[in-house]
């Protein structure tokens, strides 16, 4: 009996022994399932909070800088920024005790209310300002890293130029050039729009942490197949046709024709790239992220040997690029324009017009300005060096004779103003208008100045404007072309060489302008005994 009944009890065990195991596996499946969603409820958390205080960062990044014209941001009072307890630094902007703690982002934030626009003058400004308060104070072995950051005029608009930079000292042209160029091939919505100031991000590398006593400069982004990438329409794009160097391709269908449509993930990144065949010659690229398409362009190389040397063009703002052997050497902008229309004569003319010019002189391979001449349409003025202590007093008093009430909306026009002029008027104007509470606002366009508006006053405004623009020949050109008196002969580089009060014989003929024919030159020789420079060249600038 006992022998029958002796298995019975050994199943039993093996059968419980099975059922603590299974229950044992199922409480360690649902111990790592419950550790695997509060892992993952954790993770998100930390990533909303991550969001969020990136979003309350950059309000207060932005806020901290609405203060005078140069402010350095104090390292001791980053944790109150990030806390919320202060949103704007109110530090002496003519300071000199400027941070110079290494291993740790500091900010510098130049401001100033007559450079509203960027462009190479306003970056050759920041630059400076910043060597002058920090880099000069440096010593040369000395290396910093540096981020270039413009804040516009837009809620939470910021745009950082290029990548970071590892600089000294000694690198101020390059670091200037490299930042021109980046801006050059930015799109026309950076141009245009207004700046509320300019922040300058470095961090000193102490001595203990330097790798290589060398400067890092470079203008595109390279990744880890040699190619380079440069920002366009806010996209980092490849400076080459070739597809199969831009990325992973996980996807490829061949089409009816022959051509094929390729998919392409960027290294490190979450960019697709969507490469249709066109021809031999031509692709269609789509840009997507998460299944959305946010940039369209098509390739077109000129030889399928050579597939760095192409153009690209930019379907979503109809914007054209050549490149040759990587790199981006002409830029083109299609713009719809409307039909020409007739318009009426208008009864009112505007008679509200000056016009005005600068004489300058060679010394030393310097233009130099040494007269200004100004006609109101009724009457001329002239400014003339020997008559002021200095040049710059001159260019004041010119201008100055300007801000009148009687002049209140009137044009004022100089002929090469955008290459020439604003040399020496802009700096002037920025000066005056600091010390007399003016106000001038620059409308710039492909680094011509289109319009120069200056408040003085009260609520009286002038306009200097370039002439230019309206007609781009030569005064004396466009004097013959309409039939009208056009300026007499004269000596341009001759005051360069003598006393601004000359009284003497006439100049060789290698002092005026380099197409004068030795007939018309023994003409004015004849006509006129000796010369006088101060009355000779008050005649030549005011014929306008």
């Amino acid at each position: 009996m006992f022998f029958f009944l002796a298995p019975r009890p050994i199943k039993l065990i093996i059968r419980l022994l099975k059922i603590i195991f299974f229950l044992l596996l199922c409480i360690y499946i649902v111990f790592w399932l419950c550790f695997y969603c509060i892992l993952s409820w954790v993770n998100r958390k930390r990533i909303g909070e991550h969001k969020h205080r990136t979003k309350q960062d950059r309000r207060i990044f932005n806020r901290r800088y609405y203060s005078t014209s140069i402010t350095p941001i104090n390292p001791e009072q980053e944790d109150d920024l990030q806390s919320n307890k202060t949103s704007i630094i109110s530090i002496n902007p003519n300071q000199d005790d400027i941070n110079l703690q290494t291993n740790k982002w500091l900010h510098l934030k130049v401001k100033d209310n007559y450079f509203q626009l960027v462009n190479e003058d306003t970056i050759d400004y920041v630059l400076n300002e910043f060597w002058s308060r920090v880099m000069n104070k440096l010593n040369d072995d000395q290396f910093v890293l540096i981020l270039f950051r413009v804040i516009y005029d837009k809620k939470d608009f910021i745009m950082t130029l290029g990548e970071m930079q590892k600089i000294n000292k000694n690198d101020l042209d390059k670091i200037a050039e490299l930042y021109k160029k980046l801006f050059e091939v930015k799109d026309d919505y950076y141009k245009k729009t207004i700046v509320k100031s300019f922040v300058i991000s470095y961090n000193i590398i102490p001595d203990y942490k330097m790798i290589s006593s060398k400067s890092f400069i470079r203008y595109y982004r390279e990744d880890n197949k040699g190619i380079t990438w440069n920002t366009i329409f806010g996209t980092n794009l490849p400076n080459t046709a070739d597809f199969n160097l831009w990325g992973k391709e996980y996807f490829t269908k061949i089409n009816k024709n022959g051509l094929s449509t390729h998919h392409i993930r960027k290294n490190d990144s979450s960019l697709i790239f969507i490469v249709t065949e066109l021809s031999r010659i031509e692709t269609e690229v789509r840009i997507c992220i998460k299944n959305k398409v946010i940039l369209t362009f098509k390739d077109t190389i000129s030889s399928i040997d050579n597939k760095n040397t192409f153009n690209r063009f930019i379907t979503t703002n109809k914007q054209n690029y050549t490149y040759q052997d990587g790199k981006i050497i002409l830029k083109t902008v299609n713009k719809n324009t409307n039909f020409l229309t007739s318009i009426n004569t208008s009864k009112n003319s505007d008679t509200k017009i000056i016009v005005m010019d600068i004489e300058t002189r060679d010394i030393n391979n310097v233009k130099l300005p040494y007269c200004i001449c100004i006609f109101d349409g009724k009457n001329k003025y002239e400014f003339y060096l020997s008559n002021f202590n200095s040049i710059d007093q001159m260019l004041e008093e010119a201008l100055l004779f300007l801000f009148k009430a009687k002049y209140n909306k009137h044009k004022i026009y100089f002929h090469n103003l955008s290459y020439f002029d604003s040399v020496y008027i802009i700096r002037i104007l920025a000066k005056l208008s600091k010390s007399n509470n003016y106000y001038f606002k620059p409308q710039i366009k492909d680094g011509r100045i289109l319009n120069l508006k200056l408040n003085y006053g009260k609520n009286y405004n002038i306009y200097f404007r370039d002439s230019y623009l309206l007609m781009p020949e030569s005064l004396d050109k466009l004097a013959k072309s309409m039939n009208v008196e056009h300026k007499s002969l004269f000596p341009l580089f001759f005051p360069g060489t003598v006393d601004l009060n000359y009284i003497g014989d006439v100049p060789p003929i290698k002092y005026f302008k380099k197409d004068l024919d030795n007939s018309d030159y023994f003409k004015y020789l004849l006509s006129i005994g000796d010369i006088n420079i101060l009355s000779k060249i008050v005649y030549h600038c005011t014929k306008f």
